[in-house]
């Protein structure tokens, strides 16, 4: 059984930091998909405030972007 495909979001000043790095290079290497997005200068789930933080809206449209990306066609017909 495959892993499916994966995104992680982390900050180059987050204190887990490495263990997003960690994680993604073990998801990766069980041959699945895993997109490491490392974002500058962040705190720890800086997506849960958007009106403080700007790019946690830009994050917020990263995993939209992957999300769907990964859907198949028929999924997003609404």
């Amino acid at each position: 059984m495959q892993l499916p495909p994966a995104l992680v979001h982390t900050s180059d000043a987050e204190f887990f930091g490495a263990d997003a790095t960690t994680l993604a290079q073990r998801w990766t290497a069980t041959g699945a998909l895993c997109d490491l997005q490392i974002w500058p200068d962040q705190m720890h789930v800086f997506q849960a405030l958007p009106v403080l933080i700007p790019e946690s809206r830009l994050a917020y449209r990263a995993a939209a972007r992957f999300i769907r990306s990964h859907l198949p066609p028929t999924a997003l017909a609404v």
